[in-house]
């Protein structure tokens, strides 16, 4: 990689100054609720080990992670690294995923000093950029799972938890208890959807210190609740004050996350100022299915309009500590739209002028897509996806326009925290939204 982008990406993380491109191969291990271990959320490419059959001190000190390290202390985002590295290419630093990392420090006690635990889907929730099953509890051997993790807790220094929502799944309550119990000082983070601030999260919030992000995705009522369904716009925003204040007392840290939708996009200039007028940093969520979500699916002309209607509402900044952050984020947003606006220009010229034949088409779908995947077994399983069912040439040329276009490094990192039937359920939908364009 050019140095200049890793410069321009290091001057934006001055303020923590870190040795590393990337804490989370130093510090953490983030256990997925199929049994994988993995160094990180973003990073599914590089399997570290199995937490049913393997410690966590044998995957901690294994090859992959040892060779992981090597290549972040180069300067090199290889080994399933492609989310970060193409962000940081692009320009896009705040989006860089391994930020979510730079408040770690390296383990100096031979343990991990952070875990990232996503041990189920279960959500209270039916939004509209969800199309996988939140229903299913937890297959995971729950006192087996806190009896591998209760060696490693008393060294912890942060434990992070998603869902599906953190505080609708129970499993995560008994493993707080038992962080309580060994190891107070241990901060815990949550993603969490704000509707529910009940006695039994209050407890918890009380006993230990938790950094909190809420999930923010419209500022008017119809908006928001027409996108996450089933949630009280006015109670979230409600609840959301209370998760702020009650960072301040606990000295933690707090921010929103808003999905980047079609659906939404109009209301970005007042969520932006609403925010920055409370000094809460925002991050953003890239969206890439389903296609009627989805801003990057949107034809060049759409996307031109709301470029042309970002640019002439930018909000006014505030000079505060939120301020700056998000004065960043919405520069970026722009220029994320500006990339999706030339790709999208690509995906109509493959579709409208019939560019290339299929062959050479599934050339190029193959050339672009196997860096994503660590082997044959993987991009073979991708592809049957596709190919399952017989379509007709043009309904076939959407399908690998798509796969030209679409933000691979995020469809893939999303598709392989799934199973294997979910993975179907999701390019299924995506398959049926092409067709029906």
């Amino acid at each position: 990689m050019d140095k200049k982008y890793i410069r321009g990406y290091q001057k934006t993380r001055e303020r923590v100054k870190r040795k590393y491109l990337c804490m989370a191969p130093f510090s953490s291990l983030f256990l997925d609720y199929k049994g994988n271990v993995f160094a990180c959320f973003a990073n599914k490419h590089l399997l570290l080990g199995k937490y049913d059959t393997q410690s966590i001190m044998e995957i901690w000190n294994s090859t992959p992670l040892q060779t992981l390290r090597n290549s972040l202390k180069n300067n090199s985002f290889e080994n399933g690294c492609q989310l970060c590295k193409n962000k940081i290419l692009q320009q896009q630093y705040t989006q860089v995923y391994a930020r979510r990392y730079d408040y770690l420090t390296p383990s100096t006690h031979g343990f991990p000093t952070s875990i990232e635990v996503q041990l189920s889907n279960q959500c209270n929730l039916n939004c509209i950029m969800c199309v996988v099953s939140k229903d299913n509890p937890s297959q995971i051997n729950i006192p087996a799972f806190r009896g591998y993790l209760k060696p490693i807790i008393p060294y912890l220094k942060y434990a992070s938890f998603s869902g599906g929502e953190p505080f609708f799944i129970n499993d995560y309550f008994d493993i707080w208890e038992d962080i309580y119990s060994l190891n107070k000082n241990c901060i815990i983070s949550v993603n969490t959807n704000a509707t529910i601030l009940n006695e039994k999260v209050k407890a918890i919030l009380n006993k230990l210190s938790f950094n909190i992000t809420v999930s923010i995705d419209g500022f008017t009522k119809d908006t928001f609740e027409r996108i996450r369904q089933h949630a009280n716009r006015d109670l979230v925003y409600e609840n959301l004050d209370y998760f702020a204040q009650y960072t301040k007392h606990k000295n933690t840290f707090f921010n929103v996350k808003m999905c980047m939708l079609n659906q939404n996009i109009y209301e970005f200039p007042s969520l932006f100022d609403y925010f920055t007028k409370k000094d809460i940093p925002i991050i953003l969520n890239e969206v890439i299915y389903p296609l009627s979500t989805a801003l990057w699916n949107n034809k060049v002309t759409k996307l031109r309009e709301i470029i042309h209607f970002l640019s002439e509402h930018t909000p006014l900044f505030l000079k505060n500590r939120a301020g700056f952050h998000n004065a960043s984020v919405w520069n970026e947003l722009i220029s994320l739209l500006t990339d999706y606006e030339k790709s999208a220009m690509y995906f109509e010229n493959l579709i409208l002028k019939n560019n290339g034949s299929l062959s050479k088409l599934n050339d190029a779908v193959i050339e672009r897509i196997s860096p994503f995947f660590t082997d044959s077994n993987e991009l073979s399983f991708f592809l049957s996806v596709i190919t399952k069912q017989h379509y007709q040439e043009q309904e076939q040329r959407k399908i690998y326009a798509f796969l030209l276009t679409v933000p691979f490094e995020r469809l893939i990192g999303e598709l392989e925290v799934r199973q294997e039937n979910e993975v179907r359920q999701i390019f299924d939908s995506v398959i049926h939204d092409l067709i029906g364009q």
